[in-house]
């Protein structure tokens, strides 16, 4: 057996980095796949706050250009709900979709904004105002 300080080095870290790193993990899924298991829901602890929420979708938005999924291209199925779609300019097209029993549109609303920040915030408070499977989000 070592000394103490040695076996207390070799230990496990468990730091409040790791556990911010859990956290966001953890919001990483529940915004990308809208589903947090109930363990994961004691993990998570808190309630998201709405500016982590936000930079989840921003990242998301930057790493596949559009976000939750593409935006509706005509022949393709419809969604219900926002999508963002980044332009090469930086700007940020939101389009509210609606379908029909037939997966077609039946209402598209597009608008834009100037960042992909303000467009995020758009979106978290539009599809996810009622908080996310049952996980609330603290807005303000």
């Amino acid at each position: 057996m070592g000394h103490p300080l040695e076996e207390e080095r070799s230990a496990p870290v468990r730091s409040c980095y790791s556990r911010r790193v859990d956290r966001e993990a953890l919001i990483r899924k529940l915004v990308t796949t809208l589903h947090l298991s109930v363990p994961e829901r004691k993990m998570l602890g808190e309630a998201p706050r709405m500016e982590e929420v936000v930079a989840v979708v921003v990242d998301e938005l930057f790493r596949r250009g559009s976000f939750p999924r593409p935006a509706w291209r005509e022949g393709e199925p419809c969604g219900d709900g926002t999508v963002l779609e980044l332009r090469p300019d930086g700007r940020v097209r939101v389009q509210r979709q609606f379908s029909s029993p037939w997966m077609t549109p039946e209402h598209i609303d597009e608008s834009e904004f100037p960042d992909a920040r303000s467009a995020a915030a758009h979106l978290v408070r539009q599809d996810f105002a009622g908080g996310i499977d049952g996980v609330c989000i603290i807005f303000g």
